[in-house]
């Protein structure tokens, strides 16, 4: 078998020096150039996407610069195979490939060979699914893709429209699922990657140079060409730094000096999130998620890197990673994801935490009284506690449960399929047990049980994974076991789907208070009493359920990457 072709990858933050490497790179070892930057693939954008220059691509051949109109967007899936053949030309002609860019989803994979289905645009199906997101949001599209393609939907970040429609747009072309991130079984170069890092404070130096000197260079000139076109600044292809804010200036939004101001501190925020990410681990009750102000961080794997920093040996450690974003129609968005990467749609503790760090590092008020979020199961509104300055609890409105087995979701026998109401009591069998299941969404999927002896006694390791994957559930559940003590109020584990057993589960919590009031096993209000800790639920049978619990920092810290 021959070995697989020899490539050089300069990776690297902006205004690093990547280009000036690849060229020195070429020159030196008889190579050519392959760009790996999303932006500089269009036409027309060439002072504010920082492309080479005619005389650098005169001392070195450049590939797959200036491909595209910016109207045209061009996909990964279209991408890869330009790439592969530039390579596979370069080193028949017996040089030596070097990719160059600062696109990581383009460098990554070309090194690790993923396979994505090569389907042309389908502008008519894209337009029906635009206007679905303009009527139905984002969150919607998701869904369908995950009841579609799980394993699709579990690497697609859920708020990420374009991403969504491109991968129900294959679904539809090809028919079958597809694993996006399907890498061939063997490396399919031999690959030595160089990546260049410089100190903060001299690299925003030299950004701020940078950007001077594209101004000089007629940059509003370039933006202003490309408004009269009829191009979007600030949309699609012409999101990046720069156009974005001199977009705003030129329909006075904002003025110049504000544009050139915005564009280099958004850079640098780039930038620092792209070579440092901070992050502050925080538990509710024992259940510990790793919190990162995401507002200004450009879009990556959100699925990949919460199995990483979730990793309790390799990573920060943690049930899962919590998102802090911009909102249109709360205070703000809080996205989450399990230790297994795969995204949920609410956390009773997690959101305690949330609005915590947002209080007290000053993204809301510090003195808020409440705090609205965002999230996949609908806004929330969170009410803190204070002990001076610090958020020592809060209580939060978790909202209405839905209890039709549809809304769950369950699937069960036909008779009781159809109904409005609750479930209770629903026999089950997981292995040699007989379980008696009682079905409750707090935005996400629980099966509440109790039982007669001690929670501690109970092998929920054993039946946890087995009802969480029981065929009845298709989207997996969250499995809690209760025992009721004699003063009345509850004593329970927590099984949740993607983390394995937790300290404490807020939307578990509000799930059990829920159905032992439909069993009558309690009233409006019960403490319900985890290995983390004790939260109080309150329901009164017909409103909404409100979650009262701690919420505590743990440490900060920096993720290198």
């Amino acid at each position: 078998m021959a070995a697989p072709p020899n490539l050089i990858a300069v990776v690297g933050p902006t205004a690093v020096g990547k280009t000036a490497l690849a060229i020195a790179l070429a020159r030196r070892f008889d190579g050519e150039i392959v760009n790996a930057d999303s932006r500089q693939v269009y036409t027309c954008m060439d002072i504010g996407t920082a492309k080479p220059t005619p005389a650098e691509r005169r001392s070195a051949r450049h590939h797959l610069i200036d491909i595209r109109q910016p109207h045209s967007p061009i996909s990964l899936g279209e991408y890869l195979p330009l790439a592969r053949e530039s390579i596979e030309a370069i080193t028949a002609r017996g040089k030596l490939p070097i990719l160059c860019g600062g696109t990581g989803q383009y460098v990554w994979a070309l090194i690790e060979g993923w396979e994505v289905p090569r389907v042309p645009p389908d502008p008519a199906f894209r337009a029906r699914l635009e206007h679905r997101l303009a009527a139905e949001g984002a969150g919607a599209l998701w869904q369908e893709l995950r009841d579609k393609d799980p394993d699709r939907a579990a690497t697609v970040d859920s708020q990420n429209p374009r991403r969504i429609i491109r991968a129900l747009e294959i679904l539809c072309a090809t028919g079958n699922p597809v694993d996006a991130t399907g890498k061939s079984p063997a490396p399919p170069y031999r690959c030595l990657v160089l990546g260049l890092t410089a100190d903060r404070i001299p690299l925003y130096e030299r950004i701020d140079a940078r950007f001077d000197s594209m101004m000089a260079d007629g940059l509003l000139d370039e933006a202003r060409r490309l408004d009269a076109a009829g191009y979007e600044l600030g949309s699609g292809a012409l999101s990046g730094v720069g156009y974005t804010e001199l977009g705003q200036y030129l329909a006075d939004a904002m003025t110049l000096d504000e544009a050139v101001s915005r564009s280099k501190t958004r850079t640098h925020r780039l930038v620092r999130r792209v070579a440092t990410m901070e992050f502050t681990k925080m538990h509710g009750a024992g259940n510990d998620y790793v919190y990162v102000d995401a507002r200004a961080m450009p879009e990556r794997d959100w699925n990949d890197l919460s199995r990483a920093i979730s990793n309790r040996h390799f990573g920060v450690g943690g049930d899962g990673l919590i998102l802090v974003m911009e909102s249109d129609v709360a205070d703000l968005k809080m996205r989450m994801f399990n230790s297994d990467g795969s995204e949920g749609a609410m956390c009773g503790n997690g959101i305690r935490c949330f609005a915590k760090y947002a209080i007290e590092r000053g993204i809301v008020s510090s003195s808020a009284q409440q705090v609205t979020v965002d999230t996949l199961a609908g806004v929330r509104t969170i009410v803190p506690h204070y002990a001076g300055s610090t958020v020592h609890s809060a209580r939060v409105s978790m909202g209405l449960p839905r209890l039709a087995p549809s809304e769950i979701p369950v699937d069960l026998d036909p008779a009781i399929a159809g109904q409005t109401g609750p479930v209770i009591n629903y026999a089950v069998h997981p292995g040699d047990f007989r379980l008696f299941l009682t079905f409750v969404s707090m935005g996400n999927p629980h099966a509440v049980t109790f039982i007669d002896q001690p929670v501690e006694e109970f092998p929920l390791h054993n039946i946890g994974p087995l009802v969480e994957r029981h065929p009845i559930f298709p989207d997996r559940v969250n499995f809690e076991i209760v025992n009721i003590r004699e003063d009345g109020n509850l004593d329970a584990r927590v099984w949740e789907r993607g983390s394995g057993e937790t300290m404490a589960c807020g939307t578990g919590a509000c799930a059990i208070g829920v159905a032992s009031r439909l069993l009558g096993h309690t009233g409006d209000r019960v403490a319900v009493s985890l290995p983390g800790g004790t939260l109080d639920i309150e329901w009164d049978g017909a409103g909404e359920v409100y979650l009262e619990g701690p919420a505590a920092e743990v440490f900060s810290g920096v993720w290198t990457e």
